[in-house]
């Protein structure tokens, strides 16, 4: 392939530490798989406990500390699980390191994502549902 259709990810072979490339598609598909299973849990945690009649704050606080331990676990087993494949240096290494280094990157950002910034970003969201006088019901509804 010419230099214009595989451009390595800067950021990516800074964290794996090889100069192998990484393309656009394996970033895509390893961030988005991991962030979106890990936050439609959170949120359907956060939503429930939202019909159950508590607060914004005090239910995106209790979702993520409730769902903090199974959210990292996830990512320390799925990261660790690839370790091996990271640092192997026989046969097929060149596939392999470049590939792992991408999960494992994922993942960790990933869960960074799901634990720090989706609630954030649910609290700005609903925080002005309640500031234009909805009810709770009524902005669980909207969800």
């Amino acid at each position: 392939p010419s230099a214009n259709e595989r451009q390595p990810i800067r950021t990516g072979t800074l964290l794996s530490r090889t100069s192998g490339p990484k393309t656009n598609a394996q970033l895509v598909h390893f961030y988005s798989a991991v962030y979106m299973l890990n936050g439609v849990v959170m949120l359907s945690f956060i939503k429930d406990l939202r019909e159950r009649g508590m607060d914004l704050d005090a239910a995106i606080r209790e979702g993520a500390l409730t769902r903090l331990r199974p959210v990292l676990m996830t990512a320390l087993v799925a990261s660790l699980g690839f370790v091996p494949m990271a640092l192997n240096v026989g046969a097929g290494a060149e596939v392999q390191r470049p590939l792992a280094s991408v999960v494992i990157g994922g993942i960790i950002s990933s869960t960074i994502l799901t634990l720090i910034v989706l609630p954030a970003l649910y609290r700005l969201i609903h925080g002005r549902e309640e500031l234009h006088g909805m009810s709770n019901k009524e902005a669980v509804a909207r969800v």
